[in-house]
């Protein structure tokens, strides 16, 4: 029967080769989207490997201030915070968890060519945030005037490029310069909105040299999420550096930043689905339409079939069998195509089991899709009385 009807379908291929058009392009459209957010959406349920719940978070703006200004700027509040009794330990740092993007950079390991997040840290930030270390040690300020400077990459970096080898002490080129493995942490990730940038999977840390400065710093406190205790202090410490261009961007508990990022994601997913929703219901109007109109045209075939003894219940299947054919047109071509830019890393670090998933995922939403934009007209003309469509004619 599948073989009877795809024979005639493709007899049919000229007048419905927009609809099936249409379906191919929103297959290819719809597998991106999944394949693209899959690996995300899972990561936003995975724990995450350091403590921010005693943090307190500071962003500086530093942008229009000297390096050398800025690295005194650094280093007077960093005095200043550890003199705090609240003040445990203090880090700086370019990056804050949940609220700054990392710095992509083009690097070099086992002879792939890739470009991995990066962020600067100082010898404490590991502590500060309870990073666990996995293989090798952290940053010590000797590693600040290293010739080849040290570098620190996460748990599923090391899993995935050097394939079961100890990576401590391999060499690595990062922008150009020669860098050498130090230490593995524990996995690193940010909401899953965030992770973004870079086509290489996992995070690499720098230490921060003599001629760089973080504008981040990081202060570890169990009063962290006593807000009006600690951001009068700490506002005290900032008011101290009297300088037209610098500014404060943030200064608040990890806990706040948090809430806000997941305000964020909550927002963007809530747009994303409304958009989707009008999508969804727009493609379903117009199809439903489409298989109206073509039952219609064939009601005087639907009643000769029941004239000569087929059964409502064989029309149905009828019906449903060309549906699922029409949409096979699409999504076998679609998810070759959409494998093969995967495949061809167009999409970054898109991997094949991502592509899988999108592939999947969008074949079961074009199926579902077409057979519920096609079972209403197909239970109507199930349902056609042979004396009804001869008299139409």
């Amino acid at each position: 029967m599948i073989r009877h009807t795809f024979k005639m379908l493709w007899r049919k291929r000229k007048s419905n080769f927009l609809l099936v058009f249409q379906l191919f392009i929103s297959f290819v459209a719809l597998t991106f989207f999944i394949a693209l957010n899959v690996d995300k959406f899972l990561a936003y349920f995975k724990p995450y490997y350091y403590n921010y719940d005693h943090v307190w978070a500071i962003s500086l703006g530093l942008d229009k201030v000297p390096t050398d200004k800025a690295q005194g700027y650094v280093s007077a509040i960093e005095q200043k915070l550890r003199a705090m009794p609240e003040a445990e330990l203090v880090s700086n740092a370019s990056l804050i968890p949940f609220y700054s993007w990392p710095t992509d950079e083009k690097a070099v390991i086992q002879n792939n060519k890739l470009s991995f997040r990066t962020f600067i840290a100082d010898e404490h930030f590991n502590q500060v945030l309870e990073l666990p270390i996995k293989k090798g040690r952290w940053f010590t300020k000797d590693d600040r005037l290293s010739a080849i400077v040290p570098i620190i990459i996460t748990e599923d970096l090391s899993e995935e490029y050097f394939n079961g080898q100890d990576p401590i002490g391999q060499t690595i080129l990062l922008s150009g310069k020669k860098t050498r493995i130090v230490g593995v942490t524990a996995e690193y990730r940010d909401n899953f909105s965030r992770e973004i940038g870079g086509n290489g999977k996992g995070y690499i840390f720098k230490p921060i040299g003599p001629d760089t400065t973080g504008s981040a710093i990081l202060v570890k406190s169990k009063y962290a999420n006593n807000f009006f205790l600690m951001e009068g202090k700490i506002r005290k410490v900032l008011e101290t550096i009297k300088d037209d261009n610098f500014t404060v961007r943030n200064s608040s508990p990890m806990n706040m930043v948090k809430k806000m990022s997941n305000k964020n994601d909550l927002i963007q997913l809530t747009l994303a689905l409304v958009v989707f929703g009008f999508l969804v219901l727009n493609i379903f109007l117009g199809i439903s339409g489409v298989f109206s109109y073509a039952i219609a045209k064939r009601r005087s075939e639907i009643g000769l079939r029941v004239a000569t003894g087929a059964v409502s219940g064989n029309i149905l299947k009828q019906f449903l069998t060309e549906t699922i054919v029409l949409s096979s047109f699409a999504t076998i071509p679609g998810a070759f195509v959409a494998l093969q830019f995967i495949i061809a890393g167009f999409f970054g670090n898109l991997s094949l089991r991502e592509g899988m998933l999108g592939v999947a995922g969008a074949a079961l939403f074009i199926y579902l899709l077409m057979i519920a934009c096609s079972l209403y007209p197909s239970l109507r003309a199930s349902k056609i009385q042979p004396a009804e469509a001869l008299y139409e004619e």
